[in-house]
């Protein structure tokens, strides 16, 4: 059975060092939150509050 190579052998199309590092060194989940805007962990239901800079009953409040 012959089958088609579906990777390019073209040099041209890799991936660049940094794109490497990334995917074989990824950033760590906390500083990917910290780096998010504000309402996005704020509005993320997986983080749990610790996760949060803001306290929970302020969260609260504000609703």
């Amino acid at each position: 059975m012959n089958r088609e190579n579906n990777h390019s052998k073209d040099p041209g199309s890799q991936l660049s060092p940094e794109t490497l590092d990334m995917i074989k060194h990824p950033p760590k989940m906390d500083d990917v939150i910290r780096g998010q805007s504000p309402p996005e962990p704020g509005g993320n239901q997986a983080l749990v509050p610790e996760m949060l800079e803001q306290p929970i009953v302020e969260r609260l409040d504000n609703d």
